[in-house]
C-alpha cells in the first residue's frame, strides 16, 4: 500500500509539472493563432503527457495490470519534452528515470503472473480426469494405521480426487534468529495421479516491498523461484536435491486429497499402530515421508529427511505438524499446519498457515482464474 501511494504521488509530480506548464504558455500567449508550429508540438505534447500520466495514476489506484503500458509511454513522452527544454528541464529526467524503474518492475511482475496462470493452466489440462470410486477393497492392502485415516476422511464411496486447488494464508520467515513473521497468502494446485503442483504466493516483505514466488513440481523437477518485485531473485533453487524435496512436499500433501493414498507410484510400508512410511519413485527421483496419526486417525505430523537447499551438502529432519482439522467437500484433512526444520541448534518453525479454501476435480477447474 506504501508503495502503491508512492507510485501515484511520483506520477502524478510530472503530471502537475506538464499542466502547469501548459496553463503558463496559455497565459503568456504563446499558444496563439501567432505560435509557432514547434511551441504548438511541444504543448500538445504536454498535454498528452499530462493526460497519460494522469491515467496511469488513476490505473495504479484501480490495479488496472496494464498499467505499465501508458507509463512507459508516459516517461517516454514526457522525456522527448524535456529534451526540448534541457537546460531549464534536464533535472527532471531523475522523475522520470525512477518512473522508469517501476514501470519496467509493472512490466516483469505481469509476465511473472502470467507465466504461472500459463503453468497452472497446464497442470490442470494434464491431470486427466478418471472417474473411480474408492471402494473398501482397495484400501485392506495398506497399513493399519493409513486404513483408519481414510476411512476416517471419507473417502469410501467418493470420487477419486484427480485435481485439488486450494487456498492458503499465514505467515514465514526467512531466519530463526528473528521473530519477524511475514503474512503470505498463497494458491495451489496439486494434479494427483501424475505428481505434479503448483504453489504461487504474494507477500509483503517491508512496507511497500512486494515479493512474490512460485513452488513447482512438474515431471519430475522442482524448482522454487521468489523475486523481489518480480526482478530480483531472493531465492532459485532447482537441481536433483530440489527435486527429492519437492516430492518429499507432494507425498506430505496428499492429506489434502486422502485418495491419493491409492495412487499406485506410492508404495506403503507398516511401522507400528500409529506411522507409517509412503516411498514414491517418480521421474528418476526418489523420497518418502513418514506419516504419524493419533487415535482418532488422523495425520498430526509428516516428517522426512530432506535438504533444505539446493546447495545444502547434509539431510536434515523435515516436519510438518498438522494443528486443526474440518470436514471440506465431503473430505475430513488438515486445515491448520506447521512446517519446522529440525536442526541441530534447535528447531527453525518458518511457515504458518491455515487452509482458506480447498476444491476438488471439476470444482478446482471452474475454479481457475486464467488471469
Amino acid at each position: 500500500m506504501i508503495l502503491k501511494v508512492f507510485l501515484i504521488l511520483l506520477l502524478l509530480v510530472p503530471a502537475t509539472i506538464h499542466l502547469l506548464s501548459v496553463k503558463k504558455h496559455i497565459r503568456s500567449n504563446r499558444f496563439s493563432a501567432d505560435a509557432s508550429g514547434f511551441i504548438l508540438f511541444t504543448t500538445m505534447m504536454r498535454v498528452l503527457a499530462f493526460v497519460l500520466f494522469f491515467y496511469t495514476a488513476f490505473a495504479v489506484f484501480n490495479e488496472f495490470p496494464s498499467w505499465w503500458f501508458t507509463g512507459f509511454l508516459s516517461v517516454i513522452l514526457s522525456q522527448l519534452v524535456i529534451i526540448t527544454r534541457w537546460k531549464h528541464a534536464k533535472w527532471s529526467t531523475v522523475f522520470n528515470l525512477v518512473l522508469l524503474f517501476f514501470v519496467i518492475a509493472g512490466m516483469v511482475d505481469l509476465q511473472f503472473d502470467k507465466k504461472t496462470r500459463v503453468l497452472e493452466y497446464a497442470l490442470i489440462r494434464s491431470s486427466s480426469p478418471k472417474k473411480l470410486v474408492i471402494s473398501e477393497a482397495m484400501i485392506t492392502d495398506l497399513p493399519a494405521p493409513v486404513q483408519k485415516w481414510l476411512r476416517g476422511s471419507g473417502v469410501i464411496g467418493k470420487e477419486a480426487v484427480n485435481l485439488v486447488r486450494l487456498e492458503q494464508e499465514g505467515f514465514m520467515r526467512q531466519d530463526e534468529n528473528n521473530n519477524d513473521w511475514k503474512k503470505i497468502s498463497a494458491v495451489q494446485y496439486i494434479n494427483v495421479r501424475h505428481p505434479a503442483f503448483l504453489w504461487s504466493m504474494e507477500m509483503e516483505a517491508f512496507p511497500g516491498l512486494k515479493v512474490k514466488g512460485r513452488d513447482q513440481y512438474q515431471n519430475g523437477k522442482g524448482n522454487m523461484q521468489i523475486k523481489a518485485l518480480s526482478l530480483v531473485n531472493i531465492v532459485n533453487e532447482s537441481g536433483s536435491k530440489t527435486d527429492m524435496g519437492s516430492l518429499q512436499r507432494f507425498l506430505a500433501e496428499i492429506c489434502w486429497a486422502p485418495s491419493a493414498a491409492l495412487n499406485k507410484l506410492i508404495h506403503w510400508e507398516a511401522i507400528d499402530a500409529s506411522s507409517a512410511k509412503a516411498i514414491l519413485s517418480y521421474k528418476g527421483s526418489e523420497g518418502s515421508v513418514v506419516f504419524h496419526f493419533n487415535k482418532a486417525g488422523d495425520i498430526i505430523k509428516c516428517t522426512a529427511d530432506r535438504y533444505m537447499s539446493s546447495s545444502s551438502s547434509r539431510l536434515e529432519k523435515w516436519e510438518v505438524r498438522n494443528t486443526h482439522f474440518k470436514m471440506i467437500n465431503g473430505f475430513r484433512i488438515p486445515v491448520a499446519s506447521e512446517v519446522t526444520w529440525k536442526l541441530k541448534n534447535g528447531d527453525f518453525t518458518w511457515y504458518k498457515f491455515r487452509i482458506k479454501a480447498i476444491a476438488y476435480n471439476a470444482m478446482a477447474q471452474r475454479n481457475f482464474s486464467g488471469r
